[in-house]
This record gives structure tokens, C-alpha cells and sequence, in this order.
């Protein structure tokens, strides 16, 4: 982060030639609240911020139009105004974003830097196996894929039921372990946890 430019750069071993951004929702430097997304209760300032965001980015990001689902779009081919929850690309200077709020954003690339990858993926997005999704989306061997998670809700903060962590070990008995007991029927979810075990036993 610099004056002149106010955001955050992802800390991974991307080739030299991937180039990533992170802005947060407040940025000091700025000196007012950056918000990105248009169903904010003031759309005007987040078109403003896109704008301002613009000057850091070398083409108009492809915003999407997230749902919690396991949606993967593809750049390179025509767009379609649907709801999808990740974009991925090969082509040269062409943006892919996601917003997020307590979900994480995940990056991906592979060690030749051929693709860019951006997923929104939340406890559903986890659960409907968009990790999964996107890297059979990049057509490139899962070993060769480089993955970022961006800041997202830790597992302190994130307060679940127990239908959740019943979802979770029907899908893999070994998601047990990110999942623990608080009392009644309340679990605290580490979702970083769940999604570098998905990334992993790809």
C-alpha cells in the first residue's frame, strides 16, 4: 500500500506476471468508506468508487452478479448477465473481481501464470463445491494451481447451528474438525479451514 496506490497486493507466489488488488470497505488513506457494491444503501458512492478504482486496474472489471451459488463464468467467452459466483480468464489485462464481505475471496492462477481466477465463496459456495468448480473451469492440472485466500470472517466470529456442521460432515466426515463447540446447538466454523482442505485434496 502506497499514496499512490491506497490498496492491498495479495502475499502469494503468483508468477510475476499476475497482478492483484484487495480494497477493504474503509480506507484510511482515502479518508471515507469504499464501498464497491451497487446494492449498498448508497449506490451513487460505490459508482464513484468503482470509478476511482478504475485508475489502478489496466481494464473495466467484469463485476458479477453474485448469488451464493457455484457458478463459474468464463471471460473469454461472451457474457451473459447471469448470476455467477467466480470469472476466470487467460486473456492478457482483463479483470476478474469479487465482492465479499464475511465470504472469502479466492485467487488462482497456476506456476506459468496462464489464467486468472476470481471465486466468491461462502459457507453455500463451499458446501455447492465451487472451489471445485473453478479449477475444472481452468482446464489446468490441479498441482500446478497457485490459491489465495483474501480476508474474510474467522471462525471466532463466525457463530453457526448445528445444521450447518451436519451439512458440512455429510459432504466430508473430516469437516468435523472445523467446526467447534460452543454450547447449546452453537458452533464457531472456520470456513479458511474447510476451503484449504477442498483446495488441498484437489
Amino acid at each position: 500500500m502506497s499514496k499512490s496506490n491506497p490498496f492491498l497486493t495479495a502475499a502469494w507466489h503468483a508468477p510475476q506476471n499476475i497482478k492483484t488488488l484487495i480494497t477493504t470497505k474503509t480506507h484510511s488513506e482515502l479518508g471515507s468508506t469504499f464501498n464497491l457494491g451497487m446494492r449498498s444503501s448508497n449506490p451513487e458512492a460505490s459508482k464513484h468508487n468503482r470509478e476511482f478504482l478504475s485508475q489502478f486496474i489496466p481494464n473495466r472489471p467484469n463485476w458479477l452478479n453474485q448469488a451464493h451459488g457455484n457458478r463459474i463464468l468464463n471471460l473469454d467467452e461472451q457474457y451473459i448477465s447471469e448470476e455467477y459466483d467466480a470469472s476466470i480468464t487467460c486473456i492478457k489485462n482483463r479483470v476478474c473481481v469479487v465482492l465479499t464481505a464475511d465470504c472469502l475471496p479466492i485467487l488462482l492462477t497456476d506456476i506459468n501464470g496462464s489464467f486468472v481466477a476470481a471465486v466468491h465463496a461462502g459457507w453455500r459456495g463451499l458446501h455447492s463445491t465451487i472451489i471445485a468448480n473453478a479449477i475444472k473451469a481452468t482446464k489446468v492440472t490441479p498441482a500446478h494451481i497457485i490459491a489465495y485466500i483474501g480476508p474474510a470472517i474467522c471462525q471466532k466470529h463466525f457463530e453457526v447451528g448445528e445444521e450447518l456442521l451436519h451439512l458440512f460432515t455429510g459432504l466430508n466426515k473430516k469437516n468435523q474438525q472445523f467446526f467447534t463447540f460452543k454450547s447449546g446447538d452453537k458452533y464457531d466454523c472456520n470456513l479458511v479451514g474447510i476451503a484449504k482442505m477442498q483446495m488441498l485434496d484437489l
